[in-house]
């Protein structure tokens, strides 16, 4: 959830709400409120903090940093309306704090030994000058106004310095600001509805309705003159509310969610994992179906108490996961992004043991192309093996009672390649990754050439080219068989 205050650019910045006789109840005040408020009458002194030689007819009033930079005010009393300037006014400024402070204001509380007064007047003007130098965004100051003639009217503060160079400015949402409470992220198959309700940081200064438009990720969806919105879709709502007596536009957000737990499907069990590793992120799928894997969460847990509360003690590694026991795996499901919302329900036994576990390989032999190959595959006795031919659909042989079938393959041009998937014995289920390959060698060639006629008595050169390092047959005049083998640039003469 976030808040955006849009300040506007503003040079009054009125006390909001009401006056406060004392410091516990102090009021806010911004730059987003612009009514002028009564003063106090009819109230003893409370003192003689910092420069004021009295304290009658106090209000208590705070207000929070929203930029950094000095902080130029006028403040103002009287009942000359519009003006309000015919009154003494008198008042004195502590801080900062890090938050409303009633406690360690110098020169008023007991105990207070740091000296944190800012600024103060106890001159017989009506309007006075209330300066901070250097405030920091984020930090809080006191303000104690006091009406020293006791005369009914109205006090203004002013900031004069608002937009030039160097300066501040104060915090609307303390004042102006409006919250729609924490994100709501349902987790029911009943619930299909929420309530968004709009309740102001502060309660409003000035005689009106306050307008509220209501947005789903970003998109108006309606507006209303009250504070409450039923909501049946699931995003980020917000709303925007402008109200008399604040000049900004209050905005919050609020995450909704109408989730209802993962409905699964039950994986599996036991699985005989040989001796492992197991990838137990392979049950997911086929669990969530026919939801999509990407909108779910999935832990795995060795302890099932582990498994509900969700903690951190998951199996770190569950594609590879090697038990060295029969092990129970309790399976935690949750919809994305809402954690809460989860499945807890199933379990998976999976079985240790490598001596049971079936076993297959596989060989393939060379053949001249043209022909075809053989290719044998050894394994567990009667076991079911399934195999692919060169990344095809499974298909599938079972071993004799010797452990062996062996595999004719269809007349081949080109390499083959067998690549084992799985073998099965009846119980249990064993995946393979082995290969191996049928390599077709190309049939070599031979030509002759030489002399054909030739002088009687003489001798001629017979010459032999063909595939490197091939042995040639040949015969003289039908004669008996003869060979020569050529050389490695596939030559050879007689």
């Amino acid at each position: 959830m976030k808040k955006i205050i849009q300040l506007f650019l503003l040079l009054i910045v009125g006390i909001s709400y009401s006056q406060s006789p004392t410091c516990a109840g102090a009021s806010a005040i911004c730059s987003g409120s612009v009514a002028p408020f009564p003063n106090t009458t009819g109230v003893a002194s409370i003192g003689s903090p910092g420069c004021l030689g009295s304290a009658p007819n106090p209000a208590w009033f705070y207000f929070q940093v929203g930029l950094s930079g000095n902080l130029e005010f006028t403040l103002n009393q009287g009942d000359n309306a519009p003006l309000y300037n015919n009154q003494d006014v008198d008042f004195i400024l502590w801080g900062p704090f890090n938050a409303p402070n009633c406690t360690d204001l110098f020169d008023f509380n007991a105990g207070a030994t740091v000296n944190n007064i800012v600024d103060c007047s106890f001159s017989g003007a009506a309007v006075e000058t209330v300066s901070v130098p250097g405030a920091v965004a984020g930090q809080i100051y006191m303000l104690l106004v006091t009406n020293y003639s006791n005369d009914p009217g109205f006090i203004e503060m002013n900031q004069t310095n608002l937009g030039n160079a160097g300066a501040g400015n104060t915090d609307c949402d303390i004042v102006c600001g409006v919250d729609l409470g924490p994100d709501q992220l349902y987790c029911s198959t009943t619930i299909t509805t929420h309530l968004l309700t709009a309740t102001f940081n502060q309660a409003p200064t000035a005689a009106g309705t306050p307008t509220y438009s209501w947005f789903l990720g970003g998109v108006l969806q309606g507006t209303t003159t009250t504070n409450t919105y039923l909501v049946n879709q699931s995003g980020t709502w917000s709303v925007e509310v402008v109200r008399p007596g604040c000049s900004d536009t209050a905005t919050d957000s609020v995450e909704i969610r109408f989730d209802s737990p993962p409905v699964l499907n039950s994986p599996p069990s036991p699985i005989n994992i040989g001796c492992g590793p197991y990838d137990l992120t392979s049950l997911i799928p086929a669990m969530v179906a026919p939801e999509l894997p990407a909108d779910f969460v999935v832990y795995f847990y060795t302890d099932i108490v582990d498994c509900w509360d969700g903690n951190s003690n998951f199996i770190a590694t569950p594609t590879a996961f090697s038990p060295t026991v029969t092990t129970d795996v309790y399976i935690r499901v949750e919809n994305l992004g809402n954690p809460s919302c989860n499945n807890t329900d199933e379990y998976v036994t999976l079985i240790y043991d490598c001596t049971a576990s079936p076993t297959a390989s596989v060989t393939a032999n060379t053949i001249c192309s043209g022909n075809t190959g053989t290719v044998t595959f050894t394994g567990t006795p009667n076991a079911v093996v399934t195999y692919t031919v060169d990344g095809g659909a499974n298909q599938t042989i079972t071993l004799d009672a010797a452990g062996q079938y062996v595999l004719t393959t269809p007349v081949l041009t080109a390499n083959s390649t067998y690549t084992l998937v799985s073998v099965f014995d009846g119980t249990t289920t064993t995946p393979l990754t082995a290969s191996a390959t049928v390599t077709v060698t190309a049939l070599p060639t031979a030509s002759i050439s030489g002399s054909t006629t030739i002088c009687s008595g003489s001798t001629a050169v017979i010459s032999f080219t063909g595939t490197a390092n091939a042995v040639v047959t040949y015969t003289v005049d039908s004669g008996a068989n003869q060979t020569i083998t050529l050389d490695a640039t596939g030559n050879a003469s007689v």
